[in-house]
């Protein structure tokens, strides 16, 4: 077949072939887009589900750490009048509130470090999570291998006393006080690490007081130092 001078048909299936590779090019880069999207999406939601389930066990650990903790330093029973000194005026309305800041920071430090201590002794603690339950769907919670997941035992905890006064009649107003124990745990995943914080609320002590409190006291929340406890 004799080919014309003018016939342009190498350079045609050059281009077309150009095309092709560059049509393959963008090809591969949306599918390695997509596919790292899907990865990047199904690991976040495995996280999720995995922190979700420990979510509970972790929870259960910190408070039995915390209440078993403040049962120790609580051992000597703590009276009102030993963690707060009141005086009145001559109304018989409240003039002063006097906090015992020795003894509040000494329970503060106390509760925290015990706490600390009941945390460590679960340094080992693993939670067994079976693979259908990755899926969310129930039909498949029970279903496949288990993996394991680490928790390590402690991040901080600290422990501050809170103060809450109610209305308990007329001219008598109740006075509770609080300690709060703030606990992190963290959880070791195989593609990050979450921490859960674990917030418990134990009543000390409480006191009904009789006459007017002034609206300074009434407004007081926490009070005495902020204990922290750090590994």
């Amino acid at each position: 077949m004799q080919v014309g001078i003018f016939d342009l048909t190498p350079k045609k299936q050059k281009r077309a072939k150009k095309k092709r590779k560059k049509q393959k090019y963008i090809g591969f880069l949306v599918f390695l887009g997509i596919f790292a999207y899907l990865a990047y999406s199904a690991t976040n939601y495995f996280s999720s589900v995995i922190v979700s389930t420990c979510h509970a066990k972790v929870q259960s650990v910190t408070m039995s750490a915390v209440n078993n903790a403040v049962i120790e330093v609580m051992s000597t029973s703590v009276s009102y009048s030993d963690l707060m000194r009141v005086e009145k005026d001559s109304n018989g309305d409240v003039a002063l509130f006097e906090t015992n800041s020795v003894l509040v920071n000494q329970l503060a430090r106390d509760t925290a470090q015990k706490t600390q201590q009941n945390l460590q002794k679960n340094k080992d603690m693993t939670i067994s999570l079976p693979i259908g339950q990755l899926t969310g769907i129930a039909f498949f919670s029970n279903l496949g291998p288990q993996i394991k997941i680490k928790i390590t035992p402690y991040e901080s905890v600290n422990c501050t006393f809170l103060s809450e006064f109610e209305q308990a009649g007329i001219n008598q107003t109740r006075h509770k006080i609080f300690l709060n124990v703030v606990a992190d745990m963290r959880v070791i995943l195989p593609t990050s690490d979450q921490t859960i914080t674990t917030c418990a609320e134990v009543l000390v002590c409480e006191s009904l007081l009789v006459g007017k409190v002034p609206q300074v006291y009434l407004s007081m929340g926490d009070f005495g130092s902020n204990m922290g406890i750090l590994p």
